[in-house]
């Protein structure tokens, strides 16, 4: 309620003013009344002051406020008065109200899930503990059902990549497999319990072994469709997801409990409360084969046809060949999900993904700054040759002014791809998607750099030793049959 402000300097007028805005009852002037109000807990600081007031409600905030200010009285705040180094207590020698915010006491919303509370001013800590406790604790509830599954599996994916140790730990407290998504790949490699990619790219064995767990803790993941081979891989299981922003939940995957929470610390929050309660390991780990699951089947260079180079066996004599210390990039194109599950990388900060933008032949550009970014590494390139003629072609030369160690690898089965299986599978003729492009090679050659094109199995060994002996900006141009290139893995 607002009132005239036209008062007297009479300190009772005033004082019946905040009446007028709070009620008689709310308006302490005794002495032994307001003594609380003008001492902090260390007894070293004490003041006087006109009155103390009691407002219930934030419009009674604001009356008083604008009352004080015309009066030019100073406003003391005061919540649950723990402080203790005077901030409290008015000024001595100045005219002050004491502004108690007990009365504002509601706590308007609690959200278990976010984590998130709404309350007003006056609510103590203690009464916000307490009704946080009668809502029930997510991660009360997420413990509950770590601690039931008999085959629990840790995720992680790119929020999750500095969280490695604890999330190991986690996993060997459990004994529970480790799985990554893409933007973690190669967090775990070598590691028992790693089984490789979760979803659409894991191995065949891989895949049973998500299929029969009951239990996945995801840390720092989206769970995107492909992660989840759209819900089929969640079915029948209880999921717990920690990730630090709210947006990061629910947007493809609804989880059974979620924490908005940094993943390290949760990851060890978990382990201590499992070794409080000494809950069994579930012993899921030990039933993994005692070979590397993670690892697709060998490509066969007895599959290269006449002119054309099986792009399977080229990968993997890649994976095995390149710079160890290797950043890697892909551009879009159907090749992809192959390169993503063949060719590792020494760690997820050291691979980058240009489809995020949903658009082929931006790959060039970024492998160009991430040259630039990390001088003394070399970076590997993999994209589809309608990307490059789109997007590569006219920055390669950049590429080479600028003497980047850059191997770009070009899988060139001369179509784009994802159109020409789309008309196989409609029963069309996929002429229309096939295209007489130049020699990638000598485009390179052309362009200042250097370039080598394979065939073969043969050509492939010869092209390995210009890859080890460069000197310079690469292009390594593979040949492949269009009707023979492997199906995206989604």
């Amino acid at each position: 309620m607002l009132i005239e402000t036209n008062l007297a300097a009479d300190p009772n007028c005033i004082v019946d003013a905040f009446r007028e805005i709070v009620g008689d009852a709310h308006v302490l002037t005794k002495s032994d009344d307001v003594a609380a109000y003008l001492t902090d807990w260390t007894g070293q600081y004490s003041s006087d002051a006109l009155a103390v007031v009691r407002p219930a409600s934030t419009e009674d905030v604001a009356a008083l406020i604008k009352l004080c200010k015309e009066r030019n009285i100073a406003v003391v705040p005061q919540g649950g008065r723990t402080g203790l180094c005077g901030g409290g207590v008015p000024i001595e020698g100045r005219e002050s109200v004491v502004v108690s915010l007990a009365r504002m006491n509601a706590i308007r919303t609690l959200n278990p899930q976010g984590r998130t509370v709404i309350a007003e001013a006056g609510v103590i800590l203690e009464t916000l503990h307490e009704a946080a406790l009668q809502e029930g604790s997510i991660h009360e509830e997420a413990l509950g059902m770590i601690a039931s599954a008999k085959r629990p599996l840790v995720l992680a994916g790119a929020g999750a990549v500095g969280a490695k140790d604890k999330l190991i730990a986690l996993s060997e407290r459990l004994e529970a497999p480790l799985a990554t998504t893409l933007k973690g790949t190669g967090l775990f490699k070598g590691h028992p319990n790693n089984i490789g990619y979760f979803g659409t790219l894991s191995t065949a064995e891989a895949y049973d072994v998500i299929g029969v767990s009951d239990c996945v803790i995801v840390f720092g993941a989206l769970m995107h469709i492909l992660t989840t081979d759209r819900g089929e891989l969640l079915k029948g299981k209880r999921v717990i997801q920690v990730n630090n922003y709210t947006s990061d939940v629910g947007r493809f995957y609804q989880p059974d409990a979620t924490l908005i929470a940094d993943a390290a610390q949760t990851a060890d929050n978990f382990l201590y409360w499992l070794n409080e309660a000494e809950v069994a390991p579930s012993g899921f780990a030990n039933e993994l084969p005692s070979h590397d699951i993670s690892v697709h089947p060998k490509g066969d260079p007895a599959k290269s046809t006449q002119g054309l180079i099986n792009l399977e066996y080229a990968l993997d004599r890649l994976n095995e060949t390149l710079p160890e210390d290797r950043i890697m990039l892909t551009d879009g194109g159907c090749y992809i999900t192959e390169v993503w599950c063949r060719v590792n990388v020494p760690d997820p900060n050291s691979f980058h993904m240009s489809d995020n933008f949903a658009a082929i032949g931006q790959g060039m550009q970024q492998a160009i700054g991430a040259a630039h970014g990390a001088p003394n590494r070399p970076v590997v390139l993999f994209m589809g040759e309608g990307g490059f003629m789109m997007g590569g072609i006219n920055e390669f030369n950049t590429a080479v002014r600028t003497n980047r160690d850059l191997i770009v690898i070009i899988c060139n089965d001369s179509a784009y791809g994802a159109e020409h299986i789309q008309m196989l599978d409609r029963k069309m003729d996929p002429k229309l998607t096939e295209f007489d492009w130049p020699s990638f090679r000598d485009v390179a050659n052309s362009l200042g750099g250097q370039g080598v094109e394979v065939t073969s199995p043969e050509d492939l060994e010869v092209a390995i030793e210009a890859i080890n002996a460069r000197t310079g900006p690469i292009i390594f141009e593979l040949k492949l049959d269009p009707n023979n290139v492997p199906r995206m893995r989604i």
